[in-house]
């Protein structure tokens, strides 16, 4: 018997704000499958940037952060914009 997620795919869009240390200090969902959305923020909450380089210092940054799944074939990419 498959499990319902086990079917899941979709592209997840998400605003990710970070520190100028890197750490995740906001998620926001955009769009995407109900199902997959806290199981994706709970995840990029955990994640570590590298932060931009300004002038001599490091400051942190927003983007959008898209996210594509496909559980049948077990593929995750990301891609982030500006």
């Amino acid at each position: 018997m498959n499990e319902p997620h086990m079917n899941s795919h979709g592209t997840m869009a998400a605003c990710l704000c970070f520190s100028q240390t890197g750490k995740v200090t906001d998620v926001s969902v955009i769009s995407g499958p109900a199902m997959m959305q806290q199981s994706v923020v709970e995840s990029v909450k955990d994640w570590t940037f590298r932060p931009i380089m300004g002038v001599g210092r490091r400051s942190g940054g927003c983007g959008i952060l898209r996210i594509r799944i496909d559980m049948n074939e077990s593929q995750v990419s990301t891609v982030i914009e500006k």
